[in-house]
């Protein structure tokens, strides 16, 4: 009895209290409903109405439903005053309110929001107008506890700040968090409020980004390892159809497509240090295609560069990062004309992490493998080049580049005719270029590139044609260096390989090594070996008016350059003559060997603008044909630090003396010149302050030499003055220092031929052995010491010594030359004295002494004969013996000089200002004779 009046008591209290709830939950509805409103309007101060239609409060599982609940500007406030947003809900739901910690705490603690259908419309603020806000005071809401907070079918809009310009949308998206949590402790984090799981989608959203460009994409999803967009694209809000517009803002604008990117088994936020980390399993772009339209370089405002603050990072780690046949175009600021284009683009780059470790580096982000291909590429250089690809593969460790060329897209004449930045127009084809086991970075705040090995295999290189400076656009450039960066190059190798310069140069074959490039930015470019092998190299004359000088203006040039050997093997070097078919000059394999070369600002301003240390030159022979009567050939040659030798020099004519002869306007030699060896030794050569030559040698030999001098007196006499050595040296205009010139074992011949004669009669010099001291020019020189000639040889099988003196600075052109001829038999005189002096001889010249003094106007001196068994024979113009003449000579002379020397005075023999030299010692010989041997 007593159990069930408990029973009953505990009833009716239950009832009562679920009466007293229900009614309290009726009037706190109807409360909510009726007066809330008025309270809201009465206590609202702010900007905004709030309202609602209908509130449902239930007390039994504490939730709270509102339906259309509006946030709209007042009757009395403009958008452009004072309101930041406006916003529609179609219906809020919360369950599980905790009211007792929502009043006592301030503290929102729920196990669900929902909000169905939100539209949410913020406007800008000008920025003139915004105002930094106070830090607020913890108020209703400002903690949050909900376990699950879900937004359906939402909508976000924002606008200018006068409303007029919509500048973004995003539409039909649904937010999913989970343990969300919001209070004074998570408020100033770079996310301010912690979830425990998360998932965004969205159908589509746009967003204008500075007025010029417009972001759109469609079915985008994030969720706590997951990141995909579809339909992506950035294009310029000014377009003409499908055809861009001209760029004429002050930054680059871009065109880009993506249909898919997406990021897989990603995890972010930040640490308890407020550190950002990121890491994702694969980050991929398919099929992006990206257009550029680039601003004028006048507009373009200078852009701060972006610094990485590594110490806001705690770990970022991408295990993969891919592109998917990409493209990418650059326009100039035209809109129309390409800058670059590059097709098929694959990337790949594997381990991309930055961590407490990488950190400390220059480059803070390291990576385990990358790579990129395409396969075409285009690129505009300049306005004259293009540069084109057909597969370009790039990795960590080697680069590959197929089918390179470097094409003008303009005409010579366009070349010639407009101000370019360069003054070469080029055409370069390189089917393959290779780089092996590169590494690169930045150390001391320098990039540096290190590479074991760059292979270029069949380059042609034309060089199509070149320009005077006064048409080139120059831009001055401080500090500009070869290279601006550091450098380490194993080995370059380019195979097979041609060039082609304006059809002035053509170098076929060309195969060149060059081991140890290091280039130490702004200090010293070196190389340790440069090796050329087999070259053929062919070199065309230009037109003499193409030959004259052209003044180079200087400019800056700052690098140290230095090679430690330069090697040329077996060369091959042809010279094709101005509109000739084959080449006058061939110089066969050579080989070159330059040693320590340097080149740097100093040396440029020099006439040699390099230095070196020693210098070697071989060949095995030249060939060299030097026009309608002459040729030259060498056999082997070299030279060495100052030491030169040639070998079988023959200068020798093409044509016979006939043809030779017949094709003369006036009388001139014909030459026949052999030497066994030249040898030239401690030769110095360079130039002279205002940039003209000079060659010093302390010995130039001749070994057995040849030398034939033919001459046909049937042309007409060439009457031009006939200037004596000592003017011609004192008239040199480079400077000559030879201390000693040697013949040795050496042969010199004179012939010369009348219309009469039958042959060439022969004045010959055998067994010559001469040295000739101090050949100086006279260029910038105000004295000089004598030139002196010490011959001695065989003259007509007799033997002949004299010693003949002259000074270049001397402007008389005063000479001595004193000698004697002995043991001469005088039959052999005869092609002397027949022409000369109309007599043959007969017997032995014991000795003939001389000593001449004389000048550019005439000589005297001393004759002197002694002689055995003479004979004198007159002859007539025909070479006939005149009998009388003959007897009455004869009967005059003395048969023999009976052991004495007759010594006669030679006076006044005026020079023949159009005869040599020789011609005018050969005078006063006769004249000696003449009168020794009473021949009248």
């Amino acid at each position: 009895m007593i159990k069930n009046k408990l029973v009953k008591r505990a009833s009716i209290i239950l009832l009562s209290i679920i009466g007293i709830l229900f009614i309290l939950s009726f009037y706190i509805t109807y409360f909510l409903n009726s007066r809330l409103p008025k309270i809201i309007a009465e206590k609202n101060d702010t900007a905004y109405n709030l309202s609602y239609e209908n509130l449902n409060f239930s007390i039994f599982n504490s939730s709270l439903s509102l339906k259309n609940v509006e946030v709209s500007p007042k009757d009395s406030t403009s958008i452009n005053d004072s309101i930041k947003f406006t916003g529609k809900v179609n219906e809020i739901n919360i369950v599980g309110i905790n009211f007792i910690k929502l009043i006592v705490q301030k503290e929102v603690s729920a196990y669900s929001i929902n909000i169905n259908d939100p539209l949410v419309n913020y406007y800008l603020k000008d920025t003139k107008d915004s105002i930094k806000e106070k830090k607020r005071e913890i108020k209703v809401g400002d903690r949050f506890n909900v376990s699950n907070l879900n937004i359906n079918n939402g909508e976000f809009n924002l606008y200018s700040p006068a409303g007029k310009r919509h500048l973004a949308n995003v539409s039909n998206f649904d937010i999913n968090f989970k343990g969300v949590r919001f209070n004074e402790r998570t408020v100033n984090k770079k996310i301010p409020f912690g979830y425990a799981d998360f998932e965004i989608k969205l159908d589509s959203m746009f967003f204008v980004i500075k007025d010029k460009q417009i972001l759109r994409a469609k079915k985008v999803k994030l969720n706590m390892d997951t990141f995909e967009l579809e339909k992506f694209t950035m294009k310029p809000l000014k377009i003409n159809g499908k055809l861009y517009v001209p760029n004429d803002s002050e930054a680059d604008l871009l065109d880009i497509e993506s249909p898919y990117l997406s990021l897989t088994k990603m995890d972010w936020g930040f640490t308890n240090e407020d550190k950002l980390f990121f890491e994702t399993d694969l980050i991929q772009f398919k099929k992006p295609r990206i257009t550029i339209i680039t601003a004028k370089p006048a507009n373009k405002t200078e852009t701060k560069k972006i610094q990485l603050k590594t110490d806001d990072a705690d770990l970022i780690n991408i295990k993969k990062f891919k592109i998917d046949n990409g493209k990418i175009k650059a326009l100039f600021s035209n809109a129309r004309t390409v800058k670059y284009a590059v097709n098929n683009v694959d990337l790949s780059i594997e381990g991309i992490r930055m961590n407490e470790l990488t950190r400390t580096n220059e480059i803070p982000i390291d990576y385990k493998t990358f790579r990129l291909k395409l396969d075409s590429m285009y690129y505009r250089l300049n306005e004259m080049h293009i540069l084109t690809a057909s597969d370009f593969d790039l990795t960590e460790k080697k680069v590959v580049l197929k089918n390179f060329k470097m094409k003008p897209f303009i005409s010579k004449n366009q070349f010639n005719n407009r101000y370019t930045k360069s003054n070469t127009l080029l055409d370069v084809e390189a089917p393959l270029l290779t780089l092996n086991n590169n590494s690169w970075g930045k150390r001391n705040g320098e990039f540096y590139f290190h590479t074991n090995s760059i292979k270029l295999d069949k380059v042609d290189v034309k060089i199509i044609d070149q320009k005077n400076k006064q048409s080139v656009i120059e831009k001055e450039i401080k500090n500009k260096f070869l290279i601006n960066f550091n450098l380490v190059v194993d080995t370059i190798q380019i195979k097979n390989s041609h060039l082609l310069a304006d059809k002035k140069f053509d170098f076929k074959n060309v195969d060149l090594t060059v081991l140890g490039l290091v280039n130490v930015y702004g200090k010293k470019l070196y190389a340790k070996d440069m090796i050329l092998k087999n070259p053929e190299f062919t070199i065309h004359g230009n037109a003499e008016s193409e030959n004259k000088p052209v003044k180079k203006e200087k400019k800056g040039f700052n690098d140290f350059i230095e090679v430690n050997n330069i090697r040329l093997v077996n060369g091959q070097l042809a010279i094709i003559p101005f509109q000739a078919n084959k080449p006058n000059l061939y110089v066969k394999n050579i080989d070159f060997n330059l040693q320590k070369l340097k080149i740097n600002p100093n040396t440029l301003n020099e006439n040699v603008p390099f230095h070196y240390e020693s210098i070697y030159l071989k060949s095995s022979g030249l060939d060299y044909d030097l026009g309608k009567v002459y040729q030259l050939n060498t056999s082997d040659f070299y030279y060495k630090n100052g030491k030169f030798v040639l070998n079988k020099l023959k200068f020798i004519p093409k044509i016979s003396r006939k043809e030779y002869t017949a094709s003369l306007k006036k009388q001139a030699d014909l030459f026949h010149v052999t030497v066994n060896q030249i040898a030239v030794d401690d030769i110095k050569w360079g130039f002279l302050p205002n940039k003209k030559p000079f060659f010093k040698s302390n010995l130039v030999k001749l070994n057995e030499a040849d030398a034939v001098i033919y001459r046909s007196l049937v042309p007409p006499n060439d009457l031009s003055k006939k200037t004596l050595f000592s003017e011609k040296l004192r008239n040199l205009k480079f400077g000559l220092e030879v201390k000693r010139l040697m013949l040795v074992n050496s042969k010199l011949a004179y012939a010369e031929e009348t219309e009469k004669s039958v042959g060439a009669g022969t004045l010959s010099f055998t067994k010559v052995n001469t040295t000739v001291y101090n050949v100086n020019s006279g260029y910038q020189k105000k004295t000089l010491p004598d030139v002196v000639v010490d011959w001695n040889s065989e003259f007509m099988t007799g033997d002949l010594k004299t010693k003949w003196t002259f000074n270049p600075m001397n402007t008389s052109e005063k000479f001595n030359i004193k000698g004697s001829i002995e043991n001469l038999t005088a039959k052999n005189l005869d092609p002397f004295l027949k022409p000369y002096l109309k007599v043959s001889a007969e017997g032995d010249l014991n000795k003939i002494l001389f000593n001449f003094n004389g000048n550019d106007i005439d000589a005297s001196g001393d004759f002197g004969i002694y002689y055995n068994n003479l004979k004198v024979n007159v002859l007539r113009e025909d070479g006939t013996k005149r009998k009388f003449l003959s007897a009455i000579g004869n009967a005059a002379v003395k048969k023999d000089s009976r052991g004495d020397v007759k010594n006669e005075k030679v006076e006044n023999v005026v020079r023949k200002q159009d005869k040599s030299f020789f011609n005018f010692f050969l005078a006063c010989i006769l004249d000696g004779l003449k009168k020794a041997l009473l021949i009248i």
